[in-house]
């Protein structure tokens, strides 16, 4: 069977697939605060995109009538008002996290979630590692979990316990997008991908173009594909990766369930695309884990121009030595590393780098630094 190019335009909107949004629509409508108190109620037409066809929505749809609570005014006392700005910022802010003291109890029991499999190597995955390290972070009391620099997940998807919250980060625009769509549109990527098969010249026409110019559907399977097939894992320098022992890298029959089992995990996580410091600024609070796993020290160029430079490392020791939550980092072992971390407790660790799985495997040390309790 003949590849077919995912980044075609597909065209299978049916009556249904529009019913089903203009559901979802309403019922979204409905849930958004009024601001003024003197409208009490709206309507608005369902409607779809080239009407007249006939996939289209009847012309006679009776418009939607949708009442809404006429909104509350602010007290006029000045406790009334603080409480009232204290329920402004909690409602609107991107990461809704109550600001009581007693919702910031760490007492709360982990809940045990099933590990997933990542979907893709990444370079500085932590495979070897990462079992050592999520022992660590289970065993810190914490009612959120928020990890900094994801990459593919090679951590975070591995936990076995959860708190009630989670949030993950990265700066790179393909590692975001791709969890983005895949949370939200895992379907949708699921059929786009469906006839895709493993070439080298797929992988080197996928690689020149600019992830910039595609959507985030288109976005999200290329950089599926590339770190499927690239060698090593690679996110710069990528070439195609390819064995005569082993089978090809990107068999459906076998990422479809990882696709699936990945999009369910990502159901209740909150997804970001912040540098590490706004990350940091905005969801800091008591209760918090933050897990960082930043760039290899002397290897900040491995991820892309830009993403890291080695001068951070000195503002990141400053930042996490004024934190309010906890955090673990892993780094490697490097008399630079020690000395601008030389303030935390820092452990060692034994482990291995090896780069595509070939027979060249290295004995390392790895540091994960934290902060004291």
């Amino acid at each position: 069977m003949r590849g077919r190019d995912f980044l075609s335009p597909a065209k299978r909107s049916t009556a249904s697939s529009l019913a089903l949004r203009r559901e979802e629509f309403t019922a979204s409508r409905a849930s958004l605060p009024l601001h003024s108190a003197e409208i009490s109620n709206f309507q608005f037409t369902a409607r779809g995109r080239g009407m007249g066809r006939a996939n289209a929505p009847s012309r006679r749809t009776r418009p939607v009538m949708i009442r809404l609570a006429k909104a509350e005014t602010i007290p006029p006392s000045n406790a009334g008002r603080d409480e009232h700005i204290e329920n402004i910022v909690t409602e609107s802010s991107p990461f809704s996290m109550p600001l009581h003291a007693a919702d910031n109890d760490v007492s709360t029991p982990l809940q045990s979630v099933d590990p997933v499999r990542p979907v893709a190597p990444y370079i500085g995955g932590k495979r070897n590692l990462a079992k050592r390290v999520i022992g660590r972070i289970n065993a810190i009391p914490h009612h959120t979990y928020a990890e900094v620099f994801v990459g593919m997940g090679g951590v975070f998807l591995r936990r076995d316990l959860r708190p009630k919250a989670e949030v993950i980060n990265d700066w790179s625009e393909d590692v975001s997008t791709f969890f983005r769509v895949l949370q939200h549109h895992y379907v949708a990527f699921l059929d786009m991908i469906r006839f895709q098969i493993a070439s080298r010249a797929g992988f080197e026409k996928l690689l020149r173009l600019d992830p910039s110019s595609l959507t985030d559907m288109q976005r999200a399977a290329r950089f599926l594909y590339l770190q499927r097939l690239a060698f090593g894992g690679k996110v710069t320098t990528r070439s195609f990766g390819v064995t005569p022992f082993n089978p090809s890298r990107f068999d459906l029959t076998k990422l479809a369930p990882m696709l699936e089992a990945l999009h369910e995990r990502l159901a209740p996580v909150t997804i970001e695309r912040l540098r590490w410091q706004d990350f940091l600024t905005r969801y800091d609070r008591p209760g918090i884990l933050f897990y960082l796993d930043p760039p290899y020290f002397n290897c900040e160029g491995d991820y892309g121009a830009g993403m890291f430079g080695q001068p951070e490392f000195e503002e990141m020791a400053e930042r996490l030595g004024s934190l309010q939550g906890r955090f673990l980092l892993s780094l490697n072992d490097h008399p630079t590393v020690r000395k601008l971390f030389a303030g935390f407790d820092i452990e060692e660790e034994e482990t291995t780098y090896h780069v595509g799985g070939g027979k060249a495997v290295k004995s390392v040390r790895e540091l994960i630094i934290s902060g004291r309790a």
